[in-house]
């Protein structure tokens, strides 16, 4: 596994980590893929190098002393529902609790991540038109060509 993270945690005050800054920060990238699974798989093996190599204010936020591991809750803004769940227990398993679902639960990440998705998709609409433009196009140029062969055939007959 790689020791190094997405820039976005340097540059970004580990109180003020979010799902959202995470992904628009990751739109801004070079290899950003325009693909959910993708970036928040990226985002998990991310947080899970934090885990094991950031330093304990990126850890721990320096504002929560909930122990370490917190870097998801940081990302989550600390959900009272999570913590009615499982209040002691912040270790890496939570990790994945906080990631699985998380588009779903935050309206602004699934927002984000629809409008993606619809450039996506209009992008796909874009180029299949423009191949069905451009294989129409080829029909009727070679159809035109077809036909001055044909014409010109035929007036070489005449001539002969």
């Amino acid at each position: 596994m790689s020791r190094t993270w997405s820039a976005y945690f340097d540059v970004t005050r580990p109180e003020d980590y979010r799902f959202l800054n995470f992904y628009e920060y990751r739109l801004q990238q070079s290899d950003f893929t325009s693909s959910f699974r993708q970036e928040s798989d990226k985002l998990k093996k991310d947080l899970a190098i934090l885990i094991t190599n950031g330093s304990d204010k990126m850890k721990k936020g320096g504002f929560h002393s909930y122990g370490g591991h917190l870097l998801a809750a940081h990302l989550t803004v600390c959900l009272p529902a999570v913590e009615k769940e499982n209040p002691h227990n912040y270790g890496r398993h939570l990790l994945a609790v906080y990631l699985t679902g998380h588009q779903e639960y935050f309206s602004e990440v699934d927002a984000f991540w629809l409008e993606i998705e619809l450039h996506e998709e209009l992008h796909v609409i874009e180029v299949e038109a423009s191949k069905s433009i451009m294989h129409d196009t080829k029909n009727v140029i070679d159809t035109a060509i077809g036909n001055a062969r044909s014409t010109i055939k035929n007036i070489n007959t005449r001539l002969v």
